[in-house]
């Protein structure tokens, strides 16, 4: 029995004989990535959003069972009272914005809580169902907070970064702990990014949950 290959076939065989060598797997991944990296970036960055605005919409449909727990005290429960969804309109004109508008379903009022998968900020003024927002990233913005891991507590206040500072030198904190509003338990606003030191006091960055730039849809929550 004759056994013949095309051409085709065998610069197949050749090629796949050749990526069992390292140095040319190397030297072809050495072509290949700076073609195919900024595509496949792209990719992973637009999958990345696809994934947080489900995460978003999941929340939201969850809006009537809104409950939130004070860390220490697990035989309490809080409940929170869902008012309306809102959707954005503007903002001011800062890369991190310190106002919003947005849109309601129903009527809001000042002092309302506006959220979005994390704490936004709060209503300043309202007309109708439309509402301006002072956010976390006004220098304006101040609210009392504290660290749910250890209890520690601070004012929270606003900026590009917003930062708790006049945290006492020694006291239980680290990267990644998650603070909450003090005054409204279980609404969390973000996560310690860096922990600054200088005795007698640490300041901490606060990375918000609320990004600007992705969520465009929020859920408003009358405080108790």
């Amino acid at each position: 029995m004759k056994f013949s290959l095309y051409e085709d076939e065998i610069l197949s065989l050749l090629f796949s004989l050749l990526l069992l060598f390292p140095l040319t797997k190397n030297f072809l991944y050495g072509i290949i990535n700076p073609i195919f990296y900024p595509a496949l970036f792209l990719r992973n960055e637009f999958e990345g959003i696809i994934r947080l605005k489900a995460q978003r919409d999941e929340l939201l449909r969850e809006k009537s069972q809104v409950i939130v727990v004070f860390p220490t005290d697990t035989a309490n429960y809080y409940p929170v009272r869902f008012k309306s969804l809102c959707d954005f309109v503007s903002s001011s004109s800062e890369p991190y914005p310190s106002f919003i508008k947005i849109r309601c379903e129903g009527d809001v009022k000042e002092g309302d809580i506006v959220w979005a998968v994390g704490l936004v900020g709060f209503v300043v003024s309202s007309r109708g169902k439309f509402a301006e927002v002072l956010t976390l990233h006004s220098p304006d913005f101040h609210s009392k907070v504290f660290i749910a891991r250890s209890m520690v507590m601070g004012v929270i206040k606003g900026g590009n970064i917003p930062k708790i500072a006049f945290i006492p030198y020694g006291a239980d904190v680290k990267v990644g702990d998650t603070v909450y509003l003090m005054e409204h338990p279980g609404v969390e606003v973000g996560e310690v990014k860096e922990i600054r030191v200088n005795p007698p006091f640490v300041s901490l960055d606060i990375k918000p949950f609320w990004r600007y730039e992705i969520w465009t849809r929020f859920s408003v929550l009358e405080p108790f």
